[in-house]
């Protein structure tokens, strides 16, 4: 056998060890004989060439090698056909086989042309590589994972090299901004707080900066909070302690508190401190973190504006806010309000504010200020309530002769000035609360009802409130809305008053004084002490003065026998008056209308036109005398000081007051003296002189033996319509 030539195999020999190696070598083995370039017929097959195509021997043997093309990807029998036609073997070729049931085996396979006796032979031999093709895409399966996580790998160490970078640079920032926040805690002054709760006396870390500021930084930390409660000032400890309690029972979400606390200098500074609480897992606390704040430059400024807003500037007492804001402190809903309110009003007051100026006004007022301070009880809150009017509540004060007692300090009292001293006269009003319903506002509004009365009854004088006061002052206020529709509503009407000449036995009559008259249709006749007040206020005395000169001269004027008479008419004219703009070219032109000549009108002022723009009235009073209109000086004897004006006023006739002349008939003779005095006065200085409210004879008689020239009053005569005095004065002056 030719392919045995190198064996030592006989032929017969090897003859017969062919099919044994055919039937047992485990490869697959064909044997086919090519009938043309393309074909071949299959001669014979071992039994792992049927495993490997899944065919029998039969189907097989004697079977064009066309059966097998489909079992072939076309790609691999290309390149066999290529092979067979050009005469070349196949060496190792790795070819997948579909086998018959359609499964695919990856075999090695080889293919060599043998030529005997004139035959060509093809013979394939296969070998089965699906294990070695399985393990190969394991082994890539397992490659492409390891690729995989090697790419992964290299990304994450990528990642890493990153992170490492941008955490190296955070740390950097990180320790940069450190470095800037301690900057700025430290120039802000903000003071960090870290305290641990768990430890035995909660101790806890405080930046350096306040350590110094509190004078701990002697101490090691952490420190004993006690050392720093002990710098807290007692007043706010107790409520520091209770928030303090609410944020650790979890009442509260954030300690937020301004207190004040000691330095190391033992100064007080306001600080604002806010912390809040870190917790476990169950809810424990078991840590403070905080912040601490100088606020003791804002704290300042704050009460600054609040001591402004609630405090009087020049006397340094409670304006009424801060008042006001005191009382609500000291009471409660729960506990009425107790004790006795004062309103003080300085009488006159602005006097001294015109004539001497207002720089000795505050001293005045400054010193009025100190004397009520001097003059009352620690615990009384004082204020100043307008210019000259001042505020008083006295804890607990419920007696009204007590109250009155504390009034009398107050009464007349000398004060000391620049420009010298001066009396302090003062009006006041008292409301006693006893925990009746109301509040502080309507209870210090009864006080200063009950001022007001004092000052319209007597003034000088305190009154303590009654209801009464109230319909007074509702009156008051019913007066003033009537006022202003009386005079276009022709509700005033004028009359007058006789003024006697008693140098003689019989009296005669050489004047009147008109006195205006109010008839209300809603109040009926209302005092000229109740509504000429109310008309001062209100600046309604203008049009209404002016009215009662034109009526008076008018029917002065039209009285046929006072014509050629020395008889007067006299008109009561207001400070208000005199310092209206051209008042005395008014009077001028009033006297040219009603054809009254100026020596028959007498106008007569109080001493309160020296109380306001003395030197204008002076002057204004001039001007009228001029004219030859007569100067009478009213209520002479009512003032503190009048005897200081008579040099100054430029007057013709002293009216004395009715309330000396109630006085002369006492046994004390006191009275008369000074009245003798006043009219021996009077004449040295060229004064006629008129008493006021004569109401019996003995006043008469005694009037007469001092020398005073006339009189007026209800003894010899009422005030009386116009009518009265045409029929019963048919030759006024004569």
């Amino acid at each position: 056998m030719e392919m045995l030539t190198d064996s030592l195999l006989t032929e017969e020999e090897a003859r017969s060890f062919l099919p044994l190696l055919f039937k047992e070598i485990p490869v697959s083995i064909a044997v086919s004989e090519k009938t043309s370039d393309t074909d071949s017929v299959i001669l014979a097959v071992n039994d792992e060439y049927c495993k490997l195509t899944g065919f029998s021997r039969s189907e097989l043997i004697g079977k064009d090698t066309s059966v097998l093309r489909d079992m072939i990807r076309p790609e691999d029998l290309g390149r066999i056909q290529a092979m067979l036609a050009s005469g070349q073997s196949l060496t190792n070729m790795e070819i997948v086989w579909k086998q018959k049931d359609g499964t695919e085996k990856w075999a090695l396979s080889s293919t060599r042309l043998l030529f005997l006796s004139q035959r060509t032979l093809l013979v394939n031999i296969a070998l089965d590589i699906g294990l070695q093709k399985q393990a190969e895409r394991n082994l890539a399966v397992k490659y492409e994972e390891l690729q995989a996580t090697y790419e992964e790998l290299v990304a994450m160490e990528e990642t890493l090299h990153q992170q490492h970078d941008e955490l190296k640079e955070a740390d950097a920032r990180l320790a940069l901004s450190e470095e800037r926040f301690r900057l700025a805690t430290e120039m802000s002054e903000i003071g960090l707080l870290d305290s641990d709760l768990l430890q035995p006396g909660q101790p806890f870390w405080l930046s350096g900066n306040w350590l110094y500021k509190l004078g701990l930084d002697h101490l090691p930390l952490p420190i004993e909070r006690e050392m720093y409660v002990q710098r807290i000032h007692p007043q706010e400890q107790p409520e520091r302690a209770n928030r303090f309690a609410a944020l650790l029972g979890g009442h509260s979400s954030l300690f937020e508190m301004e207190y004040r606390i000691r330095d190391r200098e033992d100064n007080w500074l306001w600080v604002l401190v806010r912390g809040n609480i870190i917790r476990d897992d169950r809810g424990k606390p078991i840590r403070l973190i905080g912040t601490m704040t100088d606020i003791s430059e804002l704290k300042n400024r704050e009460m600054q504006r609040y001591y402004q807003a609630t405090h009087d500037e020049l006397t340094g007492l409670l304006n009424r806010r801060g008042f006001m804001e005191a009382i609500a402190m000291r009471f409660t809903d729960r506990q009425p309000v107790t004790g006795a309110f004062l309103v003080v009003d300085i009488d006159g007051f602005r006097f001294i504010n015109d004539v001497h100026g207002q720089e000795v006004g505050d001293e005045f007022l400054q010193a009025f200020a100190r004397h009520l301070k001097d003059s009352f009880p620690q615990d009384t809150v004082l204020a100043r309530f307008g210019a000259d009017e001042y505020l008083a509540f006295f804890p607990e004060l419920m007696d009204a002769a007590a109250a009155i007692n504390l009034f009398q300090p107050l009464a007349v009292v000398l004060l000391q000035t620049s420009a010298g001293s001066f009396a302090a006269r003062s009006s006041g009003g008292f409301f006693l609360c006893g925990g009746q319903e109301g509040t502080p506002e309507s209870y210090l509004q009864k006080a200063v009802l009950a001022m007001h009365h004092a000052k319209i009854v007597e003034k000088s004088a305190c009154y303590i409130y009654e209801p009464l006061m109230q319909a007074v002052a509702v009156r008051r206020h019913a007066i003033r809305e009537g006022l202003s529709q009386a005079l276009q509503n022709q509700e005033f009407f004028l009359q007058y008053q006789p003024i006697y000449a008693i140098e003689a036995i019989t009296e005669r009559v050489i004047g009147f004084e008109a006195l205006l008259r109010w008839r209300s249709p809603s109040l009926g006749m209302v005092s000229p002490a109740e509504f000429i007040p109310v008309a001062e206020e209100t600046n309604l005395i203008l049009p209404i003065g002016e009215w009662v000169m034109q009526e008076a001269c008018q029917f002065f004027s039209g009285l046929d026998a006072q014509k050629g008479s020395a008889a007067t008419v006299s008109v009561n004219v207001s400070v208000r008056q005199l310092l209206s703009p051209g008042f005395s070219n008014r009077v001028r032109s009033i006297l040219q209308q009603c054809d009254l000549p100026p020596g028959q009108l007498g106008i007569e002022v109080t001493e309160s036109i020296m109380m306001t723009d003395e030197q204008h009235n002076i002057a204004v009073l001039n001007e009228l005398r001029a004219m030859g209109v007569s100067i009478s000086l009213d209520d002479f004897g009512t003032g503190y000081s009048s005897f200081t004006y008579l040099q100054k006023l430029p007057i013709d006739v002293l009216k004395v007051d009715k309330s000396l002349i109630d006085e002369i008939a006492q046994p004390d003779r006191n009275a008369l003296l000074l009245m003798e005095s006043l009219v021996q006065m009077s004449r040295l200085l060229g004064y006629r002189i008129v008493a006021e409210g004569i109401e019996n004879s003995d006043q008469l008689v005694l009037l007469r033996q001092i020398g005073c020239g006339a009189c007026q009053g209800y003894l010899l005569g009422k005030p009386m319509s116009a009518e009265a005095v045409r029929e019963q004065y048919p030759s006024i002056g004569s």
